[in-house]
């Protein structure tokens, strides 16, 4: 077969009949087709490098991007009920490396989480760099580009702060979302709780809080030998314990876990594998900031 096959965004009932579709462009698909907070229906436009939102009507009636910065990341976009919306950008940032094997003009793609207000105008800014070190990645540090975050979720918490899901960290982080402090970290290599009878998460998708207080995310389970295979993961937690009595199999390098109104979950993926054993808790190491 030639040539690439035809995208679209999709929408299905319950028998998986087609209630909605629309073809998107073939070399630059939609992504991050989904429901908002406030009702709306968004996508990126990979061809326009825009976060477009559609009304009940599938009505083009918005577009989002982020401000300051050359890009918007395909990854998330929350628009919220009270008009403001969260996505991420990535700043080219040039840096010496070489102490860390690397080069001295290297460039690294710092994540950027902003928040703009309904007009537009960004309220909130946030940079890896100013609070994550560069050595928490898993990627190299030796090549003239280094994707040291790859930020892929963002999510309000029931608090009003951020919780930001880094894959090449395999490291979710809680933002404060007044200071930008970092409140915590859950995961890779300056993990703050203890994972018990379980070896943890890696290169994960789709931080999500959900109304009970329990979290989902998508472990994809890569690239790290003794890590369980890929799985959607619905784990209870309180700053004292997170457990996982759930999980359901996936993909390497994708995913999402929606939960539906009916409690209901599921999760897409590229390439199935076996369910994984389930996961077991994890409780923190050191008081939570």
């Amino acid at each position: 077969m030639g040539g690439a096959e035809q995208s679209y965004l999709l929408i299905v009932d319950d028998l998986g009949q087609p209630i909605y579709f629309q073809p998107t462009d073939v070399v630059n698909p939609g992504a991050d087709f989904k429901k908002q907070p406030d009702g709306t229906l968004t996508w990126f436009d990979m061809s326009t490098g825009l976060h477009r939102a559609m009304d009940q009507s599938y009505q083009v009636t918005n577009t989002w991007a982020t401000s300051g910065f050359p890009t918007t990341d395909m990854h998330e976009l929350q628009v919220m009920t009270n008009g403001t919306a969260l996505m991420m950008s990535y700043n080219i940032v040039p840096v010496d490396l070489s102490a860390h094997g690397g080069m001295t003009n290297a460039i690294v793609w710092d994540i950027v989480v902003q928040e703009q207000d309904e007009l537009k105008n960004p309220v909130f800014t946030w940079s890896g760099l100013d609070h994550l070190p560069i050595t928490t990645t898993y990627e190299s540090l030796t090549g003239s580009i280094a994707d040291v975050y790859h930020g892929n979720a963002i999510e309000r918490d029931t608090d009003g702060n951020l919780l930001l899901s880094n894959r090449h960290t395999a490291q979710i982080v809680k933002i404060n979302r007044a200071t930008g402090n970092v409140m915590w970290k859950l995961g890779g290599k300056e993990n703050e709780f203890t994972f018990v009878n379980d070896t943890g998460f890696s290169y994960q998708h789709d931080i999500r809080r959900l109304e009970n207080g329990h979290i989902t995310l998508f472990d994809n389970g890569n690239p790290h030998e003794g890590f369980p295979a890929q799985r959607s993961i619905r784990a209870q937690w309180s700053m004292k314990s997170m457990k996982s009595p759930r999980s359901l199999p996936g993909s390497g390098n994708t995913g999402a876990t929606p939960i539906f109104t009916d409690s209901s979950w599921a999760t897409s993926s590229v390439c199935p594998t076996e369910t994984p054993s389930l996961a077991g808790a994890a409780r923190p190491r050191s008081d939570q900031r």
